[in-house]
């Protein structure tokens, strides 16, 4: 009995920081995805203005 409770215990430990690695890592994912969202548009703005500067 004692030795199921003790398991138990240690699937939550387990389960808990398999929870915070997958946070962790949508967090890295999010910062990720938002900076690659900023320069993919800062370069879109670039190429547009050089585009703009091209034709006038």
């Amino acid at each position: 009995e004692r030795g199921r409770v003790r398991r138990s215990l240690s699937v939550d430990r387990s389960v808990d920081s398999s929870l915070t690695r997958a946070v962790r890592a949508a967090r890295h994912m999010k910062h990720t995805s938002r900076h690659m969202a900023r320069s993919l548009a800062s370069g879109l703005q670039h190429h547009q203005l050089l585009a703009q500067a091209h034709w006038s």
